[in-house]
């Protein structure tokens, strides 16, 4: 059963203790943000994975709008991967989003974790919620 431990106007973020699934679920209205925006949404995040550490991350990205450019993706990475990394980690699986720039910039992300960063846990991209609950129990 998961529940809501984070809301605002641009996330809603759900955990699943029993499953330790994290759960985020980016609203529309991040269409609407700026780079100091996202940059205080993801401090406030880090202090949510804190609180409620997941073995699983499913980061659902099809609402997502804000295309953050890659000093602010370099930045997003350096911030959450050794939290990551020291917490256990296993997987976070990322579902797309909708739009073509949306997708790349995904990607891009992608290839800059793997490239810049040992990481201790799987990364996985899929098109839906069900998809990633499938790559979870692999």
């Amino acid at each position: 059963m998961y529940k809501e431990v984070y809301k605002s106007p641009y996330i809603i973020v759900r955990f699943n203790e029993h499953d330790k699934i994290l759960h985020t679920e980016y609203l529309k209205k991040t269409a609407d943000m700026s780079d100091n925006d996202w940059k205080e949404l993801m401090v406030e995040l880090k202090e949510v994975y804190e609180q409620n550490p997941p073995l699983y991350i499913i980061d659902d990205n099809r609402n997502r709008l804000y295309e953050y450019p890659p000093e602010i993706q370099q930045w997003t990475l350096q911030l959450f991967t050794e939290q990551w990394n020291k917490s256990g980690l296993k997987k976070i699986v990322q579902i797309a989003p909708a739009d073509i720039i949306g997708k790349l910039t995904q990607m891009q992300i992608i290839e800059l974790v793997t490239e810049n960063f040992k990481l201790k846990f799987e990364v996985h991209i899929c098109p839906s919620f069900d998809k990633a609950i499938a790559i979870i129990k692999q």
